[in-house]
């Protein structure tokens, strides 16, 4: 795996819930759970897995879900960079 990775975030709704994936069109963002789920583009990052920088756990731990599942959960309560 490359030291750096483009990730796509998109926000459900106006919630606090947001997905991140590797997929450009966010096709493959859960949306069958329940009807009122709409996913909506916010932006894109690139994750850079460097010794010793900061956050890099948490950037480990997106990259791994991303690779296993497609797309990574999280809440703006959880990740405060993903508040307004």
């Amino acid at each position: 795996m490359s030291s750096a990775k483009t990730i796509y975030v998109f926000r459900c709704g106006n919630s606090g819930l947001y997905a991140l994936t590797a997929d450009r069109t966010g096709s493959i963002l859960p949306s069958q759970l329940y009807s009122r789920i709409h996913w909506r583009y916010e932006r894109s990052l690139t994750l850079r897995r460097e010794r010793g920088g900061a956050n890099q756990e948490l950037i480990r731990a997106t990259l791994k879900a991303v690779a296993k599942h497609g797309f990574y959960l999280t809440h703006a309560a959880v990740q405060a960079e993903f508040q307004d």
